[in-house]
């Protein structure tokens, strides 16, 4: 009941922080583009800054939500998995297997980390010019009618969701794959524990491990490498986010050319009418 309560308020706390910093954020960036000059509006594309508006900031909500509500949860599940394994079968030799096997989910993560990124970051810009294309063709209606250009207009757009479609089942690989090699390094630290702890059971010398110091360690080894794999998945939300977070940035970093002077002074209203 202690466990429920606690997951439900933990859970209130961090929906309420992030939706108040992806909040901010919004606000934030509308503040800047509508302090950007023109020349940046003539060129920048409607439905591209929509989808930054919008499914960008959904993408960075999700990671957000990822790193606050379940990554600092599991960092002290894995602690207190590895404090438990300590205290039950001490510096034992399935201790050190364990330890050298909780790495590979680092390798794994570090391995597909630049891939994810970059296709993270072609695909939010995938959406952003098919949702462009499509709100400058449909905005272009009566032209396209008057010319008869709809065929043409199709094609291109059929052309924009096909990058798209692309740039996900991309992206959707590397996520699978990512969860193959967690599954992978999940299921060779059990294999190992249970093949190389039987054996050491079995043996009667120097090294002979305790059945009981096994049964420990292959109840507890979920609590160590289940919290390795989650924090491992956790990165790879993150680094599949950070397309969209790039896209923002680069919005933030184009320069205001046109601002007031910090000693600028507010002009007064108008104390006479002007008629023309």
């Amino acid at each position: 009941m202690l466990s429920a309560v606690v997951a439900l308020r933990r859970t209130d706390a961090v929906n309420r922080l992030n939706q108040s910093v992806l909040s901010a954020l919004q606000v934030k960036l509308f503040t800047h583009l509508q302090s950007l000059p023109h020349s940046f509006h003539a060129r920048a594309k409607m439905g591209d800054l929509m989808t930054c508006l919008t499914g960008d900031m959904d993408n960075i909500q999700s990671a957000l939500n990822q790193l606050t509500n379940k990554s600092l949860f599991q960092v002290f599940m894995l602690v207190g998995g590895g404090i438990g394994l300590l205290l039950t079968t001490g510096f034992s030799v399935l201790t050190l297997l364990i330890l050298l096997i909780v790495p590979l989910f680092g390798l794994a993560y570090s391995g597909l980390r630049a891939r994810n990124k970059t296709a993270s970051r072609e695909q939010r810009k995938a959406v952003g010019l098919t949702a462009a294309a499509a709100q400058e063709q449909l905005s272009a209606h009566a032209v396209i009618k008057a010319f008869g250009m709809e065929e043409r207009v199709i094609a291109a757009f059929d052309a924009r969701i096909q990058a798209q479609r692309r740039s996900r089942l991309r992206l959707t690989r590397l996520g699978a794959l990512t969860d193959v090699s967690e599954d992978l390094a999940t299921g060779l630290a059990q294999l190992v524990i249970l093949g190389v702890g039987g054996y050491l059971v079995l043996l009667h010398h120097e090294i002979h491990v305790r059945i009981e110091d096994l049964v420990a360690s292959l109840l507890l080894v979920k609590y160590i490498i289940g919290p390795a794999a989650s924090l491992s998945s956790i990165g790879q939300t993150i680094q599949q986010a950070s397309g969209s977070m790039d896209r923002v940035t680069q919005l933030f970093d184009e320069p205001v050319t046109i601002a007031d002077r910090a000693d600028a002074c507010i002009l007064p209203g108008l104390e006479r009418e002007i008629r023309l």
